[in-house]
């Protein structure tokens, strides 16, 4: 197996898998969010726009800060 060949069959399967990671806690997170009664709508509102505007961050930020862990 040369290098080129293995750098592309793992390219081929990293990228797939990493992205349909993002894409699982992207939905959990909306999910999660949809479902949470301690925000306002206004408030749910903000967090759906970051957490849609910025996919990887907006998330994050949102499972970290939230308050009923």
């Amino acid at each position: 197996m040369d290098t080129p060949s293995a750098i592309a069959w793992f390219e081929g399967l990293a990228f797939p898998l990493v992205s349909l990671g993002v894409l699982v806690v992207w939905a959990y997170t909306l999910t999660d969010l949809w479902k949470n009664p301690s925000l306002s709508g206004s408030a749910k509102a903000m967090w759906m726009l970051i957490i849609v505007l910025l996919p990887i961050l907006g998330p994050v930020v949102y499972l970290t800060v939230r308050e009923d862990w």
